[in-house]
């Protein structure tokens, strides 16, 4: 699947998983030669724009938990309840493989979104810091070189949302680029 949409796409496997594994990795998931971590699949799969039932979570070590988190985090953030949804930040990174890129890019965009008690500045350091992890010559004047998950999307948002308060016209710069 993985394999056919990218080439529907028209994207090289360099530029899929630029960020997420290296081609090789790639090249052995499409061939279903590996049998990779979801975290890498799910990645993938966001970049391609292929939704993945809520089941599939549950064939992952922890998954199941982890899924469960990461709904919790959010909907406590959406109502915000930073309190909360810290605690529960703290319950996923003690079951998560926080040497998971993806894993650890949740966590990092997710502490950056409860950070009030930092500046703009400090909250935007903290998502270029979750972002860089997937993205790592992550650069708003060339953003539109790039494919990027919804997660990866999420954090770009997130950060014209801090520059808002402080330069109105490069967080307009940032969402235009992106969309």
């Amino acid at each position: 699947l993985i394999r056919e949409k990218r080439e529907q796409k028209g994207i090289t496997q360099q530029e899929l998983c630029d960020g997420i594994c290296d081609q090789k990795t790639l090249s052995r998931i499409e061939r279903n030669a590996t049998k990779p971590s979801f975290y890498v699949v799910e990645a993938l799969v966001q970049r391609l724009a292929i939704s993945l039932e809520e089941n599939y979570y549950r064939l992952f070590k922890n998954g199941s938990e982890i899924a469960d988190l990461r709904d919790k985090i959010t909907a406590a953030q959406q109502k915000y309840d930073y309190d909360t949804a810290s605690k529960l930040l703290d319950e996923f990174e003690s079951i998560a493989d926080m040497d998971n890129r993806i894993l650890r890019q949740f966590a990092l965009s997710r502490r950056a979104s409860c950070a009030m008690d930092r500046s703009n500045e400090e909250r935007i350091a903290m998502f270029l810091e979750a972002l860089q992890l997937t993205v790592p010559d992550f650069d708003v004047e060339h953003m539109t070189q790039r494919f990027y998950s919804l997660e990866e999307c999420k954090i770009i948002i997130s950060i014209a949302h801090e520059y808002r308060h402080s330069d109105t016209k490069r967080s307009i710069n940032i969402l235009y680029r992106l969309y």
